[in-house]
């Protein structure tokens, strides 16, 4: 009779034969708890609450039964887990005697073990209706915001009682928005962040309440804000005048940006050169450029943008530099006089700087004299002007 191969048990109790493969691992979920589970003093026959947090960290389902609590202490859980996501449980805390409270809190699992975290919490005789006091503080008027754009702003939640406060929730007017739930022991605050979002154009505004444990004190801030419509920067240039003459060899243009937000950046071009960015104050609403000119008309553009993204269109102007230089001859002759050699004047606007050159074949120039006017003339006399043949004369600013 042939002999048969021997068979082996798995631990699930299935049997397969030597050499094969080992059955692949099941999915198991992995259950972890986080919170703080502190809860302070709480008046007797008063309840306070916290969250705990059952995490599962692994590949399959967690199946909880229950959850187990010491005296004082309750919570409900049950349900499905699925791998990699969480589920919040609250824990009421509720003393009934004027002691110290604490103990470990047990998850329980089907298909994953149990898990435990550590509870605590005081009773205490109290007047409850003296001690349980909140504030609420803040600055919630947020102006204009345009429509589809978001404002922060902030509030702050104060326990200023003796005993631990538990705030539930917080109710917002229409277009305002911040969350919080938590409890505040005495003497603590709780900053909560605050968004004005105006749905459409209009004003917005009303009370903001904290519900809350607390039985006296002040729960409520007002709140308001504008919507307006989404209008790009309107960028305006106010002086010099279009068209205007102007002296001198540097030009400085002003000008504001109408805008109900922030101004990023005022940015101009000048003779279709490289765009610059302008000099700014006051959030970029006043802004100075300056320039360096050229003979005849001058072009200057510019645009602003804002911090939001919006663009203004772009403004031009043109005008006229006067900018004239005149080489003026103070002798009746061309012909250098033998004590001073040559004299002339040089015509130039007033503060204006260069250099006067001089040559002997127009091609080749050299500096003979700076000069910088302070009356719209500048005199010069060029004593080598006898000894030598002829000479060319020419003004260079800058």
């Amino acid at each position: 009779m042939p002999l048969l191969p021997p068979t082996l048990l798995t631990p699930s109790g299935a049997s397969s034969a030597p050499g094969a493969p080992a059955p692949a691992a099941l999915p198991q979920g992995v259950l972890s708890l986080s919170g703080d589970l502190n809860f302070g003093t709480v008046a007797l026959g008063q309840s306070a609450s916290q969250y705990l947090t059952m995490s599962n960290t692994g590949t399959g389902n967690l199946s909880i039964s229950g959850i187990v609590c010491p005296a004082g202490f309750r919570a409900v859980a049950s349900g499905v887990i699925p791998p990699g996501t969480n589920r919040q449980v609250k824990v009421i805390f509720t003393p009934v005697k004027a002691t110290n409270y604490s103990g470990t809190l047990t998850v329980r699992c089907f298909n994953a073990g149990n898990a435990t975290v550590q509870v605590s919490g005081t009773g205490a005789a109290i007047t409850v209706n003296s001690l349980r006091a909140i504030s609420v503080t803040g600055n919630l008027a947020f102006g204009t915001v345009a429509v589809g754009k978001s404002a922060p702003g902030s509030l702050t939640i104060s326990n200023t009682g003796t005993v631990a406060i538990t705030v539930g929730s917080i109710s917002y007017p229409v277009g305002f928005s911040g969350n919080f739930m938590g409890t505040l022991q005495p003497g603590a605050a709780q900053t909560i962040a605050v968004t004005f979002t105006p749905p459409t154009v209009g004003s917005f505004g009303g009370m903001v309440t904290v519900n809350s444990t607390a039985t006296s004190g002040t729960n409520t801030l007002a709140a308001s804000g504008t919507g307006v419509k989404q209008v790009p920067p309107a960028v305006i240039i106010t002086s010099p005048a279009p068209g205007q003459g102007v002296g001198g060899l540097l030009i400085t243009v002003n000008g504001t940006v109408n805008y109900a937000g922030t101004v990023a950046g005022v940015f101009y071009q000048f003779n279709s050169g490289t765009w610059l960015l302008a000099t700014t104050a006051n959030r970029g609403t006043n802004w100075t450029a300056i320039a360096k000119m050229i003979a005849g008309t001058n072009t200057f553009r510019v645009y602003a943008r804002s911090t939001d993204g919006l663009v203004s269109t772009t403004n031009t102007l043109t005008f006229v530099s006067t900018n004239v230089l005149l080489l003026r001859f103070s002798s009746a002759s061309v012909n250098p006089q033998p004590a001073k050699g040559l004299t002339f004047e040089l015509n130039v606007p007033n503060t204006t700087k260069g250099r006067i050159q001089y040559s002997t074949n127009l091609i080749d120039w050299e500096d003979w004299s700076a000069f910088t006017s302070t009356n719209g003339s500048v005199k010069f006399s060029d004593p080598s002007a006898t000894n030598g043949g002829r000479r060319f004369y020419r003004a260079v600013v800058p």
